[in-house]
């Protein structure tokens, strides 16, 4: 379509999801801008959409005008010139300038200065517009160096002809006679003056003498033309929004040409430099792994009518975590200041929590609640016979049927795990050893549960309703369930065990039941429509989430608040007293470990919020554990320690500190020992040292 503007834009294309939207602005042939506007539902009662942000690209920068007034660039904050102050009010208009505070216009300087004095200062009074020096001596000193200003042989001569001098003598003159720190005044003229004569293309060198201070902190230097285009060790990772600006060449301190600023101030060669991601600074040799680094958009075209007159193109499809073939995660080094990436194929994440929360492999996302058994994912897919199945069944609450917990089964090999009342078990059925080594390991993370599977599945349960299954690669394209198909399309994520596509969440639910012979699940309805007298309760509670001011501020502007603000709201409706408060401590949980996943480790929990309680683990006179909102694990332990040191830096709960008369922690009996008093487990069973497996002798 065409504006009336004097840019045509060649169409506009929106992603709408759950009452959020992305418009996006896209310029004809010619131009190289896109405008974004990303809204979201701030009064859902009411149907009132509001926006949450602007964002502008051209080129390689991008601008974000965020609803709470700030700007950023690439990620950087900017600050705007003041609108109001001595500064004038920044309206191309200089008749307004002389606006006082009290929004009238001053003829006299002083009376418009004395309007912007702050509250409360003590001023000396000034009696006069042009002060004179008392001193002889000081006026001998400012006709001596003032007068360098006016010769017409010295380092401001070759601007005269542009830039006329008298106005900033009469400057420097008036300015000593005031200043306790006269050479410090006498600098500063002569700097608006070398900066007026940049303005008109006259860049002036040596002006500094003997009494303008060029001594800069640390190891930077001083120039006449300093610049901070690419003068930095973030800007070797990515544009730097500073050189696409036309500016006037500024005087002062820097890094010289070749080397850059880090992130202590200090100028280093480019091998020295730090990388940055996500907040934090990774030293040159270290390596990170994530598939999000290089997130790009892909939009599926479609059109709907909005409750407006206008008709609109959107699509509805989710940020992909890797490049190219769109299964690719990469391994990045830091090397002086540059990431060094290696493409390694991505695992995907499957979840669900709650009332029925889920989150495909392919990220879609969806919400469904039954009272059967369903199939959450299983690679027995298209007639195919198949090696493993995980289940899971909820478990509701004394009222209203809240779902309070989630009994999981998983049937791998020959083997039958159950994952209930926080614990794991083995079938009777097959729990008859026959002395082989186990398929899985096991470990405590926190407050969550871990399965780790040979075959490159990964199972974590918080012992309630949250559930996550992580898959290697293999496994793409080869799966099938509630969580989709592992083939970073979300289009096909709805599809039906009948391989057909579901035109809603129940029917997908319903034809993934273990047990068809099970009612179908009809009326989809949360606590909230339930119990609508609750949703006051709820609104005050979840508010911990999107509270400017609040514990979880610094998380943001990394992960959007609004849909963990809306999962909270459903959660915490439930009106019976476990269920009110398991749910709301999940759905803010949620949002905290997504935060922890960026790097942005949240405290939230309270006494009074959702307290955890790690004294259980200590014994009488002991004080080894504690709880960590992001546990940084440094205690040995008696299994695989990478497994848990891995999980352990997004995984809340309790984590110990062992002494160093027992520094290893048993897993199995969540206790500190030393190394020769570690338990094994196996088949379901702790068996302590020298204790023998049934029927297996020493083996």
């Amino acid at each position: 379509m065409e504006t009336e503007g004097t840019h045509p834009v060649r169409h506009v294309s929106a992603m709408v999801d759950f009452g959020n939207a992305l418009i996006v602005a896209v310029p004809a042939d010619g131009y190289d801008w896109k405008v974004t506007i990303e809204m979201h539902m701030c009064q859902k009662a009411v149907g009132q959409i509001c926006v949450r942000r602007v964002s502008y690209y051209q080129s390689k920068v991008n601008y974000e005008f965020n609803n709470n007034g700030d700007i950023y660039s690439d990620g950087v904050e900017i600050k705007l010139p003041l609108n109001q102050g001595l500064c004038g009010n920044f309206n191309d208009y200089a008749g307004d300038d002389f606006e006082s505070a009290q929004s009238m216009d001053e003829g006299l300087v002083t009376n418009f200065a004395n309007s912007w004095i702050i509250s409360g200062a003590v001023c000396n009074s000034s009696d006069s517009e042009e002060p004179t020096c008392v001193s002889s001596e000081k006026d001998n000193y400012a006709k001596e160096h003032c007068a360098e200003l006016m010769d017409s042989k010295g380092a401001f001569a070759p601007c005269h002809h542009v830039v006329d001098y008298s106005v900033y003598y009469k400057m420097c003159k008036a300015s000593i006679c005031t200043c306790q720190n006269i050479d410090r005044c006498i600098c500063a003229v002569f700097g608006s003056y070398v900066h007026a004569c940049a303005e008109n293309e006259v860049l002036l060198t040596q002006w500094t003498g003997s009494i303008c201070n060029t001594t800069c902190d640390k190891n930077q230097v001083f120039d006449n033309n300093m610049t901070t285009c690419n003068r930095t060790c973030r800007s070797l990772s990515k544009p730097d929004f500073t050189c696409s600006v036309q500016d006037v060449p500024v005087y002062g301190c820097g890094c010289p040409a070749g080397k850059y600023m880090d992130e202590n101030g200090l100028c280093v060669e480019q091998g020295k430099c730090s990388c940055y991601h996500r907040g934090i600074y990774i030293s040159p040799g270290e390596s990170i792994d994530d598939c999000q680094i290089n997130a790009f958009l892909v939009a599926s075209v479609l059109k709907v009518k909005l409750k407006m007159t206008m008709e609109i193109v959107f699509g509805i499809k989710n940020v992909l975590a890797c490049l190219k073939e769109r299964a690719i995660m990469k391994e990045n080094t830091c090397q002086g200041g540059v990431w060094n990436c290696t493409e390694k194929h991505c695992s995907k994440t499957c979840k669900v929590y709650g009332e029925g929360h889920f989150t495909t492999f392919d990220e879609n996302t969806y919400t469904f609640e039954g009272n059967c058994e369903y199939i959450f994912v299983q690679d027995h897919c298209g007639g195919k016979i198949g090696t493993f199945q995980i289940l899971f069944e909820n478990v509701a609450c004394c009222e209203d049927g809240v779902t309070c917990s989630r009994n999981i089964k998983i049937i791998f090999q020959d083997k039958e795990l159950s994952l209930e009342d926080g614990k794991v078990k083995v079938s009777e059925s097959n729990s008859i050893s026959t002395c082989t080594e186990d398929p899985y390991s096991y470990h405590t993370v926190g407050l969550y549960l871990i399965l780790t599977f040979s075959n490159g599945i990964v199972i974590i349960w918080d012992k309630h309703t949250r559930l996550s299954v992580t898959l290697d690669k293999q496994w793409r394209n080869k799966v099938c369930g509630l969580c989709g198909n592992f083939n970073y399309d979300t289009e096909d994520d709805l599809t039906t065990r009948f391989n057909s596509m579901a035109s809603s969440s129940a029917e997908l639910g319903n034809s993934w039941k273990s047990n068809q012979f099970c009612s179908d699940s009809v009326n989809q309805t949360f606590p909230c429509e339930r119990n609508p007298f609750c949703s006051p309760w709820a609104q005050r509670k979840c508010s911990i989430i999107k509270d400017p001011n609040g514990a979880f501020k610094t998380c943001h502007k990394k992960v959007n608040s609004e849909p963990y603000y809306e999962a909270c709201i459903k959660e915490a409706c439930a009106c019976d007293m476990q269920g009110k408060y398991l749910g709301f401590c999940t759905a803010v949980a949620v949002y905290a470990e997504a935060c922890n996943k960026v790097g942005v480790c949240v405290r939230w929990r309270t006494p009074e919020r959702c307290p955890v309680f790690c004294d259980y683990y200590n014994s009488p006179g002991e004080c080894s554990w504690h709880y960590q909102p992001c546990g940084s694990l440094t205690v040995k332990t008696c299994s695989d320690h990478s497994i848990r040191r891995k999980l352990s830096a997004i995984l809340e709960g309790c984590y110990p500190k062992c002494p160093d008369s027992t520094p290893y922690l048993d897993e199995n009996t969540m206790k500190c020992v030393n190394l020769d008093e570690c338990t094994c487990y196996y088949n379901g069973k702790i068996y302590h040292p020298f204790e023998n497996v049934p029927d297996c002798g020493n083996w």
